[in-house]
């Protein structure tokens, strides 16, 4: 429109309003620029948790529990296998207090991006409710992800199959990750399996590649 003194004035043609009012009514999203789903699926990769395990630190990371060398000799392999593990037994035995725990195994932190970016869609992933985000100071680091804990997300027989779905806000075009989702790169518990609403059948089928 001009010039202010040395600086331009700049303004929205009608073209540029039209366009800008069109996305709004396709997404509310206000936030850290989403990152792509290319890019998620990598950092997810390289991130895969690499743990070295043996008697002593597994005691450590179990110190408030009462548990017999028996037990630690059998859960110490299925740890360092870093698949899925069925912990069974008793009600009250403290298989739960056991899942819990699992993560102290980890020291270190990842990335978690704020939003992924699929198709034109925006995933909201990052939830302040289950990631533990760690404040740094550098100046350089990409704003787009947050640095966290890895996160121990435990559902029990509250689970419903929608949990397991994106979620889709209709006021603001947004959809919720799913949390299974919030759980990659960390500790995902399915608490008194068999309860939930759905079935054992049809909660495993579905995810019948990953847990393989």
């Amino acid at each position: 429109k001009g010039m202010v003194g040395n600086d331009y004035n700049f303004a929205l043609t009608s073209a540029g309003r039209g366009l800008a009012a069109e996305r709004y009514q396709i997404s509310h999203y206000a936030g850290a620029a989403p990152v792509s789903l290319d890019e998620y699926h990598a950092a997810t990769k390289a991130q895969a948790a690499k743990v070295r395990v043996d008697r002593k630190s597994l005691r450590q990371t179990m110190s408030d529990l009462v548990l017999t060398d028996g037990l630690l000799d059998q859960l110490g392999p299925a740890v360092i296998s870093q698949t899925s593990i069925f912990l069974y037994g008793p009600t009250g035995s403290g298989k739960t207090s056991l899942a819990e725990r699992l993560t102290r195994i980890y020291q270190d932190a990842i990335l978690v991006p704020y939003a992924v970016e699929v198709d034109g869609q925006i995933i909201q992933l990052y939830d302040p409710v289950v990631h533990d985000r760690i404040e740094i100071q550098e100046q350089d680091f990409d704003p787009r992800w947050v640095l966290c804990r890895r996160p121990c997300i435990i559902a029990g027989g509250e689970l419903v199959p929608g949990m397991l779905d994106l979620r889709l806000d209709e006021a603001t075009g947004i959809y919720a990750a799913p949390i299974q989702m919030k759980a990659n790169n960390g500790v995902f518990v399915i608490d008194d399996f068999g309860r939930q609403m759905m079935s054992p059948r049809e909660l495993l089928n579905r995810w019948m590649v990953p847990l393989d």
